[in-house]
């Protein structure tokens, strides 16, 4: 009898405790949903990984820090080393980042279509989120270099939704969570 009333004590225990993990877990995760619904992103996004695209020319040429390579092979949709020329004629030098004037002279000089002749730092308190920048900055069908700490992106916003702008970011996964310090509006040429 003694031997059964342990083991009732002790299922009740156990009983109890997988009642409190689960009130925690419950609790939780409720918390990480109503966080999710005050933070979420407003815009939907497309994500094109650069650096899969360009791994083999990037190998090839041993080019670190070619994201503002990237950026213009992908935006001319050109080769990889197109765009490392156009770069490197206008000063940028094998691994090594190119400043906003090299990227804005190389560019100006190949797009007939588009230009940037303007930029706007944003750096205040170490620069804004991405959602920030959309829901106070963008407008719906614009291009948009932007300027990440050390890195440089192509943003696409496309046209409003219901749920938001419908965008795509090329660059890397990881370009959603940086902060923004300056971006660059593309602009279209009139005819």
């Amino acid at each position: 009898m003694y031997i059964c009333t342990i083991i009732i004590t002790q299922k009740r225990n156990i009983m109890r405790k997988i009642e409190r993990l689960t009130t925690k877990l419950l609790s939780l995760l409720m918390f990480l949903f109503m966080v999710n619904l005050m933070t979420g992103q407003t815009s939907r996004f497309g994500m094109v990984e650069l650096n899969d695209k360009y791994a083999k020319d990037i190998a090839e040429l041993r080019d670190g820090d070619s994201c503002s390579v990237r950026l213009i092979a992908s935006y001319f949709n050109i080769e990889y080393k197109e765009a490392f020329r156009m770069l490197e004629a206008e000063g940028r030098k094998l691994g090594k980042g190119a400043s906003i004037t090299q990227i804005v002279k190389a560019f100006n000089k190949t797009n007939p279509s588009s230009y940037v002749n303007e930029f706007f730092d944003v750096s205040e308190n170490k620069g804004i989120s991405l959602k920030y920048f959309l829901d106070n900055y963008a407008e719906a069908n614009t291009d948009y270099i932007i300027i990440q700490k050390g890195h440089i992106v192509w943003l696409k916003v496309g046209q409003m939704t219901d749920k938001g702008f419908n965008n795509t970011l090329y660059g890397n996964d990881k370009d959603r969570a940086k902060k923004i310090i300056v971006y660059l509006p593309i602009k279209k040429r009139l005819k």
